[in-house]
């Protein structure tokens, strides 16, 4: 069977993701195309459009080594989702402080838009915490409960930001 880099005809590249469909084979998210295992073992470039990709893997079973397995892959994902939101968040902030101030000279428009900064700001800095409740069982009370003090985190600091720009409470 010919490999991605060998496929010289479209006919051999189907054949070949044909040929692969029930096997774990991770894809990328962009174009579809197998991705080799190459890269910091969580984040792979498709060597085909170039997108970058984290990889995720679902590990099944109740056992001790599944459920640490598990954890496991949610930290390594969690990791690189905090570099990946990196830059990101320091727009936002950056973009937050710029319409603070124009908020600061009467600007209730540039308030508004600050306070949509700042949530997506707050949601960046918490997505790793959230991508590791999300590996557990959605339905665990333990889980709903720091989802819900996530949320009321997040509301806290946006009305606490709201007041600060002289805008009234949602």
């Amino acid at each position: 069977m010919p490999s991605p880099e060998r496929a010289t005809h479209p006919h051999d590249i189907a054949l070949y993701t044909a040929a692969t469909v029930n096997t774990e084979v991770f894809r990328c998210a962009n174009c579809g195309a197998p991705l080799e295992g190459e890269g910091d073992g969580m984040r792979v470039t498709c060597r085909y459009c170039g997108a970058e990709n984290i990889l995720s893997r679902v590990v099944s079973g109740d056992d001790v080594a599944a459920k640490v397995r598990r954890m496991q892959l949610a930290a390594s994902e969690a990791t690189a989702l905090a570099k990946q939101n990196e830059a990101r968040g320091e727009a936002l902030m950056a973009e937050f402080q710029e319409l603070s101030t124009a908020a600061y000279q009467g600007d209730r428009a540039a308030a508004e838009r600050a306070i949509v900064a700042m949530e997506g700001y707050l949601r960046l800095q918490y997505a790793p915490t959230v991508h590791i409740y999300n590996s557990y069982d959605p339905n665990d009370p333990t889980v709903i409960s720091a989802m819900k003090q996530i949320d009321d985190a997040v509301a806290q600091a946006l009305q606490a930001t709201r007041e600060s720009l002289g805008l009234p409470a949602d």
